[in-house]
């Protein structure tokens, strides 16, 4: 089972077997074992990882601290990001560049509406904003004097009338809408079935803006389990732990066509890695068109069936949005700082006022 990580055209390369130093009372006192040690150690993978994750353990149940620097443990089981509590908890000192940004994007929107096309910017849903109650000292929700990179984004989207969603409100406050878990303990992104729910909104948005149709996400039953699906238990892996904490049941349903095989969505999807629970459950070969792409973080290029095609930053971006009639940039509040993952940096980097 993949985790979490991307595919992509594979290494190649030679090793050489390190010759192998038996421990005798000689080469002890001469020191030639414990300098075949020192060199191989990263050679001993079983004893090297036990030890790595017996000190993690340690880490996390006498100190409450996560090995990996990125990690917070929660109250009941639940884990969150660091960064997405920072973008959520501390002040933002940068309005003027999202200001610009934005102005970008309204002048990318403008060219696209021109030529008949559409964009749509999408913050996803917030695990850390959603389930604040779980946080604990000293990552505990605080109120700002000043806005978040949040904040000032959906500031500036609204005032240059940028087409977008807001999950991450919207989740936050209408948790209690829905039966079942819209994010699992121990992953950093939403649950399979909240981001079943988040595609849907995305095609009925383009359903509007384009005055049509498309394919719906729909689905027969649902399927509870322990078992964690990818990327579902990504922010466990990678604490390395020795005894990994028991998971939550989560939902997963069992998306099926479009029975009246409507006309699919042609999307190229620039995006971070919430988009990947679109890939992994295959909604996106369900319910996109067969042409659609996914640029991850805007570097690699993916088809609708989730494999690799190229690398993406050599490419002309003006040239491969004529392939496609509806251009979704989705980014979660963490990584609104890249700014669209660099999007104009090989499009006029100037906005115009």
């Amino acid at each position: 089972m993949r985790r979490g990580l991307r595919s992509g055209p594979g290494l190649v390369g030679a090793i050489d077997e390190p010759t192998k130093v038996e421990l005798t009372i000689t080469n002890w006192f001469n020191g030639s074992f414990q300098d075949y040690f020192n060199n191989n150690v990263e050679l001993l993978h079983f004893y090297r990882h036990t030890l790595v994750r017996i000190n993690n353990e340690i880490e996390l149940q006498i100190f409450n601290k996560c090995s990996e620097n990125n990690g917070i443990k929660g109250k009941n089981g639940y884990f969150f990001q660091k960064d997405a509590w920072e973008s959520l908890y501390k002040p933002c000192r940068k309005e003027e560049e999202i200001k610009n940004h934005i102005k970008q994007l309204s002048q990318l929107q403008s060219q696209l509406n021109s030529e008949g096309k559409n964009l749509l910017y999408v913050i996803p849903a917030s695990k850390t904003l959603s389930c604040n109650k779980y946080l604990k000292s000293p990552f505990l929700p605080r109120e700002l004097n000043s806005p978040n990179i949040y904040d000032l984004y959906i500031k500036y989207l609204r005032l240059y009338e940028i087409q977008h969603i807001d999950f991450q409100k919207w989740f936050s406050e209408n948790q209690d809408l829905y039966q079942h878990p819209l994010f699992p303990k121990n992953g950093a992104h939403w649950s399979t079935y909240c981001s079943g729910i988040a595609l849907d909104s995305i095609i009925n948005r383009f359903e509007k803006i384009n005055n049509r149709k498309y394919a719906r996400v729909s689905y027969d039953s649902v399927i509870n389990s322990t078992e964690l699906k990818n990327p579902e238990g990504d922010l466990l892996w990678t604490l390395n732990l020795l005894i990994p904490p028991n998971t939550d049941t989560l939902a997963y349903p069992v998306y099926k066509k479009d029975p009246n095989n409507k006309t699919r969505l042609n999307l190229l999807a620039i995006s971070d890695s919430y988009f990947n629970n679109f890939t992994y459950s295959e909604m996106m070969s369900l319910y996109l068109d067969p042409k659609s792409k996914y640029w991850y973080y805007g570097k690699s290029n993916y088809n609708n069936k989730s494999e690799w095609i190229n690398d993406v930053t050599k490419e002309d971006y003006k040239e491969a949005f004529k392939e496609h009639d509806n251009i979704l940039i989705m980014s979660c509040s963490q990584k609104l700082k890249t700014y669209s993952f660099g999007l104009f940096n090989k499009m006029d980097p100037s906005p115009k006022n």
